[in-house]
This record gives structure tokens, sequence and C-alpha cells, in this order.
């Protein structure tokens, strides 16, 4: 698969660059990229031109995520030894989340790697590199550091104060002790203190606020973006700049505007990406998936497969996106009298029998001279895609009085947090009943009855 892979676009990856250079405008557009193919070609591309950046825009940030998959997919089997020039995702601006994905992500900004996102993601302003470098707070064990110069600190770089710490860029401090969800971690942190001695560094669940695990050091990155220069901006040296055509339109962007294009120096290469053949222009050497049998709308069922399989000639090979689906298919192959056995990711590359099975993450196949590659949306059809409802993390905290012990902790609007004592008798000129008493260290609040 490998071989085969590594030979489809091997001239045009080839001539590229001198073609590029070549010409009085950077511009390059290369036809017939059908499915997946396209993912394919800008990861040969990256891999014949390690020395240079690569950024792919896409029209959208769904389709921007689903390009990365399928870029990491191909990069994963052309040269799987190398892990640090993964493909990185860049959102959008937008919530907290998205700031510490595009944070995290700036700071991995050096040549040879593919970032991919939306027009907008790569020209929002935001932190230099070498600026945000200066901005982290570097956390260790055993280090002093005061207590209020650390609030003042965090706060410079958009946390906020809350009573209680339920999601990404909070901050909640009570005495000797620090909760924080940093914007570039997945799980919040607890910092306890011994006067300005960082004593305990761990974190701890949202939902019952109870910390586990311990940890020696924690970088935290800003929760907000600077007002600086376009991201593109940040690279530095050669650039190869592709485009999809979700949004070629978008691409006279960069020619109505000088600036942007001073902002990659030496000059860029442009390519566009086009899914259609076009007679006497650049293809690449790819053919249709429909008119074989293999797709779902041409099948009667998914039992028809292993049929269409014997009458072709090129080597197949089926991704799906579990093992139980791969399994499932393994077995209907197998019905049929066709084996195709079950191969890891990392061995996929190599495996030189015409037929094969693997779990992987890629949106739609490819048909090249000797090699098919299957995947659910040729199998099954197409399917909407639908991001998760985003649930809240606090969703677990206690809901109703009933849940409460004597000695539990609970936070007042206005009060802070306090330890619950109790219920007791209330007698006022409006109410009559039960009233919560919560406690607090502090002598001017004393109890308060809720």
């Amino acid at each position: 698969m490998k071989s085969l892979l590594l030979a489809s676009f091997k001239d045009i990856a080839k001539a590229l660059p001198q073609t590029v250079e070549a010409q009085s405008v950077p511009a390059f557009k290369v036809f017939n990229l059908r499915d997946s193919s396209k993912t394919l070609f800008v990861a040969l591309m990256a891999l014949q031109n390690r020395n240079c950046n690569h950024i792919l825009f896409a029209g959208t940030e769904n389709e921007a995520e689903a390009l990365r998959n399928d870029v990491f997919f191909y990069q994963n089997i052309l040269d799987g030894s190398d892990t640090s020039n993964t493909p990185v995702f860049l959102p959008e601006q937008g919530d907290i989340d998205s700031t510490g994905i595009r944070l995290r992500n700036i700071l991995e900004l050096k040549k040879g790697r593919m970032f991919i996102g939306s027009m907008d993601a790569f020209l929002s302003p935001t932190w230099r590199p070498e600026d945000l470098s200066l901005s982290i707070l570097k956390l260790e064990k055993g280090m002093t550091i005061r207590r209020e110069g650390l609030a003042e600190r965090l706060q410079s770089i958009g946390y906020r104060q809350v009573p209680l710490v339920s999601e990404k860029g909070e901050l909640s401090e009570r005495g000797w002790v620090f909760d924080l969800y940093p914007s570039n971690m997945d799980r919040p942190i607890r910092l306890e203190f011994f006067g300005d001695e960082l004593d305990e560094i761990k974190t701890f669940e949202i939902d019952t606020q109870r910390s586990d695990s311990q940890l020696n050091e924690a970088e935290v990155l800003p929760a907000i973006e600077k007002e600086g220069s376009p991201l593109i901006s940040s690279f530095d040296g050669e650039t190869f700049c592709y485009f999809t055509e979700t949004i070629r339109g978008q691409v006279s962007t960069f020619d109505t505007s000088p600036d942007l294009c001073q902002m990659l120096r030496p000059d860029p290469f442009f390519i566009t990406l086009h899914s259609l053949p076009m007679e006497g222009e650049t293809e690449a050497s790819t053919s249709s998936l429909s008119g074989l049998g293999l797709l779902h709308s041409e099948r009667k069922d998914i039992y028809g497969l292993a049929e269409v399989l014997k009458r072709l000639d090129e080597k197949v090979v089926f991704v799906l996106s579990s093992e139980s689906q791969a399994k499932r298919i393994n077995e209907v192959l197998r019905d049929g009298g066709v084996v195709a056995p079950l191969v890891s990711m990392d061995d996929i590359g190599g495996y030189s029998g015409k037929y094969s099975i693997t779990v992987g993450v890629l949106s739609g196949g490819l048909h090249i001279p000797g090699l098919i590659i299957l995947t659910e949306k040729e199998i099954f059809g197409r399917r909407p895609l639908l991001k998760p409802h985003k649930v809240s993390r606090v969703k677990k905290l206690l809901e109703t009085i009933e849940d409460l012990k004597a000695g539990d902790y609970v936070v007042h609007r206005e009060h802070g947090m306090g330890r619950f004592a109790g219920l007791e008798p209330l007698h006022a000129s409006a109410y009559k009943g039960e009233a919560m008493v919560i406690e607090y260290a502090d002598s001017e609040i004393g109890r308060a009855h809720v």
C-alpha cells in the first residue's frame, strides 16, 4: 500500500516547486484530486518538502478538522516513524476551548509541519510564538511564589476569579488553596501553599471537587488571545499554501492584499486543489470509485461486496472507524469467500496481501493505479456529520438539599466558600420553615442562614 501511495503523485510533487518558481505569479493548480486524494497529495508534498511550511486552507472549521484527520492517516502510512510532524488542526477564535487549542498549537510552529484551518483561523490576530512563550506561567512543586502575585499574574493573562471552578479559564482562591483550570489542560489543577511555598500540585474532578493525581509541575497558557498580528505572519521561510475548492473565492484575499503576501516571505507557493479533471492541465492519476459496484448505492446489500471484489484487479484496503465495524466487514467478506485480515495501522503500509482491513479515521476513499481504499462512506452511504452536544462538566454537582451532609463545603453567591452546618428552624415575618446554615472562618460573617 505504501509503495502505491508514494508512486501516485510522485512526479507532480517533485516538479511542483520548479514549476511554481518559473511563473511570475506563484500559483499552481492540480486537477482530478477526487475523494480523499487531495489530502494524500498534500501529505506527499509535506514529505517531499520537509524544510518548508505547509498550510492547508479549508472552507469551514468542520472541513478543516476532517482534512486534518485525513492528512494524519496518510502521513502515518507514508512516514509513520516521524511523529514530530503530525498535522495540526487550528480552530477559529471562539470559546475558551478553542483558545487553548490555538495557543498550544502556536507553540508547535515549525518547518515541515502541516497546519490546517479555515481562512479566518489563520488571519485572526493572536500571539506571536516568541511572545506567547514568555507569557507561560511555569509552576513547580516546591517553588516559592507570592500568592497575591500569582492571582494578579493569572488575571493579567485572562483568568477570571469565580467562587467555584467549573470551566477553563477560571480561578478560585480560598486562603492557602488556588483552584485553576488552565486553557491548555484537560483537567483543572489545585495549588496548595504552605506560606509562599507551592507545597502540592494536584488535578481534581469538577463533579466532586475532590483532588486526585499529584503533579510535579504544570505549564499554564493564557486564557485570552492577544490583539497582535495574524497568525499567518508567524510562518518563517518557504511556505506552501494549499486551497480546497470550497474557498476558491477567498484566495483573492491574498491577490488584493499585498500586505498579506508580504507576511509570507519569501513568496509563498499557492496551490489550488480541484476534484474535477481538466484536459490539458496538470492532473492527478485518480479514477472514480463509482461504476465498479462497490458503492452503497450500487449494491443490493453489503453481502454483495465479496463478489464485486473478486472481479477487481486492484489491491483493496478497507478503513473503518471502529474495531467492531472492522470485524463485521471481515466476517461478511469471509462468508463471501474473500479473506481480508485485520491489519494494524502500523503495519498496513507494508502489508502485501490483496485485501486488508484496518481501523482508522478517513473521511472518504480513493482509487489510484493499483489501489482502492474504501471507507464507511462508500460501504454504508453518506451519513450526516453531527457534532456531539456539549454537556456541562458540572452536571453531577449537588442539585438538591438532600444531597448535602454536615461538613460539606458549599459556595454562597455573596460570601463565597463555607461549611454546611445543617438545617435550622427559621421564623421571620415573611417566612416560617427551615434554612440552611453555612459557617464561615471569617468572623465578620460567622454564620449565614439561607
